[in-house]
């Protein structure tokens, strides 16, 4: 059965490599994103960010999560919360239903479900926005002579209006969505997508706020970063912590490492690494 790509989205490379354990306290929720002060030639050869869209720096992930909590609802099946969401969030997305049901769901009844949230999540979608630190951050990261594009699992030909409705659009190189005949699988998309850009995956930090972010950036050999929305986040954060990667409770947080230790060449206008002591 064919899936819905605006579905499919949720699971949002090699993933950096974090040699101090996380201590999971408040004071350090984003430490892992902001520094690991002592190891940030990690980013040294960085100098292309590829940003997810959904989640990211377009924040509707309260409207995922409601769509999916009001059509379970309505299909009378168990009731989805925000903490079995993100505690069974799985891709592909069947499976996830099946989870969340707690049964094998019939094809009629997975079939009934993709349509009823693609017709839910519009609307929910309607209340929605950039995230409030996306154009400081995009301007910034420009600013900084990075260059930029933004790489998306939901349907290119509806991107393309949500990006330029949001006035973004002059910010990235390049911007892809899904296209019908692409696998629902973000690695592939992502393999495309650096090949079209000519950028090679270990100068490229991809900003992603799933795990199939992570796992694409790892298959691809580029770096990641996973944004967490708290309490509207995909995933519950313990599945991020176990793939190792940096986690960023905000999106300046995403990028802090690279704005604060590296400014543009005054000649050529790329990036370049400058030295600091912890």
């Amino acid at each position: 059965m064919r899936t819905d790509p605006a579905r499919d989205r949720h699971l949002l490379v090699v993933a950096l490599p974090v040699n101090t354990p996380r201590q999971n306290t408040s004071a350090d929720s984003s430490d892992a994103a902001r520094g690991k002060e002592n190891d940030l030639t990690r980013f040294a050869e960085i100098d292309h960010i590829v940003w997810d869209w959904n989640g990211t720096l377009f924040a509707d992930t309260a409207a995922l999560i409601d769509a999916t909590i009001d059509i379970f609802a309505r299909a009378g099946l168990p009731a989805v919360t925000r903490t079995r969401y993100q505690e069974h969030h799985t891709q592909p997305i069947p499976l996830f239903y099946d989870r969340l049901a707690e049964r094998d769901l019939s094809d009629e009844e997975q079939q009934w479900l993709a349509e009823a949230f693609q017709e839910t999540y519009v609307r929910y979608r309607q209340n929605v926005g950039l995230h409030p630190q996306a154009r400081d951050v995009l301007r910034q990261c420009a600013d900084a002579g990075f260059a930029q594009s933004l790489l998306s699992m939901y349907p290119h030909e509806k991107l393309l209006p949500l990006v330029e409705t949001a006035e973004i659009t002059a910010f990235f190189r390049r911007i892809d969505g899904l296209h019908t005949d692409e696998a629902a699988k973000k690695a592939p998309h992502l393999r495309r997508h650096l090949t079209e850009i000519g950028a090679r995956p270990d100068r490229v930090l991809l900003v992603g706020d799933s795990v199939d972010d992570a796992l694409a950036a790892r298959e691809c050999g580029a770096h990641c970063v996973l944004y967490h929305a708290g309490r509207d986040a995909l995933h519950s954060r313990e599945h991020f912590e176990a793939l190792d990667v940096p986690i960023a409770e905000n999106l300046h947080d995403a990028v802090t490492a690279l704005l604060g230790h590296r400014q543009p060449d005054q000649d050529t206008g790329r990036p370049t690494w400058t030295t600091t002591t912890p």
